[in-house]
């Protein structure tokens, strides 16, 4: 009887375990998508911004030859 109480609690002891390492894993793919989606928004922006430098160059540019 000793023995299958030690081992009924051993058993929840593992599954016990098991379920937090299962959460742990599950939090740390949160966070690594989370730090991949603001690595992503960060490209977008600085990509949109060399963009807007691109066009905003350009229209000085006429605008400049427009005078000559």
């Amino acid at each position: 009887m000793r023995n299958n109480i030690s081992e009924m609690m051993n058993t929840m002891l593992c599954l016990t375990q098991q379920k937090r390492v299962s959460q742990g894993k599950k939090l740390f793919q949160a966070l690594l998508a989370l730090v991949a989606l603001f690595s992503l928004l960060a490209t977008q922006t600085a990509g949109e911004a060399q963009v807007q430098d691109g066009v905003n160059f350009a229209v000085e540019n006429d605008w400049i030859a427009s005078f000559k």
